[in-house]
């Protein structure tokens, strides 16, 4: 049954991959709903944290990255979804990409570093469940991000 709905197990892990972060962002952007500025950055984070946080939720990114690690096909999958994955979190945050080139790269790069904070805080929030201060780690976030956002906030002349 594989063969026929996947293709093959590169498929199904794909599918897979796709389902958890559907999922993922579909749940944060109901949280952030309409809301705007530093409200709209609060609940973006909160969301994020709260995903985060849950026990389960990298579990079947960590069971699959070990696969699509070694797997070129599975790779391509997985940069292509980092890459949606990077838009989405730059649409939660409400900015766009587009417009000057250098403004872009600085938005693409910033969407790079928050995924790369959110893959951290959650492989070190299931090393040490007991211990590690997710929430703390995401104020923090939260608190860098506004204090910079003149940086990446869209300029209206």
């Amino acid at each position: 049954m594989v063969s026929y709905y996947f293709g093959n197990k590169a498929g199904l892990i794909a599918a897979i991959l796709d389902a958890i972060i559907h999922d993922e962002c579909a749940g944060i952007a109901r949280e952030i709903g309409s809301a705007d500025g530093p409200e709209r950055l609060h609940r973006a984070i909160v969301g994020i944290a709260r995903t985060t946080a849950e026990p389960g939720f990298y579990r079947g990114f960590f069971d699959i990255f070990p696969h699509a690690a070694r797997d070129p096909e599975l790779r391509k999958r997985l940069v292509t979804l980092y890459q949606w994955y990077s838009e989405v979190e730059l649409g939660w945050l409400g900015l766009e990409i587009g417009g000057d080139p250098g403004r872009e790269r600085r938005l693409r790069a910033l969407a790079q570093l928050v995924a790369a904070a959110i893959d951290g805080l959650g492989i070190q929030a299931r090393i040490d469940p007991e211990h590690f201060d997710t929430a703390g780690a995401f104020d923090v976030l939260e608190l860098l991000l506004r204090n910079s956002w003149a940086e990446f906030a869209p300029r209206h002349d």
